[in-house]
């Protein structure tokens, strides 16, 4: 995926792709290396949507940073 911004924050995109599954897009902070959003179509009450979700507010936990705010968003 072409490098982009989220949450005016410059990202770098990551494709998933895996048989019979929705293709998910990942996208990363350049500077940072987090997870600052995923995104994906899937289906809910019989119509088809778009989730994605917003991942923010790392913070350490043992050692691993983790994010303290994920934001879920169908259809944005």
């Amino acid at each position: 995926l072409p490098a982009t911004r989220i949450q005016n924050r410059p990202v770098d995109g990551l494709l998933v792709s895996m048989k019979n599954r929705p293709d998910v897009s990942l996208y990363f902070d350049t500077e940072t290396g987090v997870l600052i959003k995923s995104s994906f179509k899937g289906r809910e009450a019989g119509t088809e949507v778009i989730k994605d979700t917003y991942f923010s507010q790392y913070k350490p936990h043992e050692g691993i940073l983790m994010p303290t705010q994920i934001i879920e968003v169908h259809n944005n």
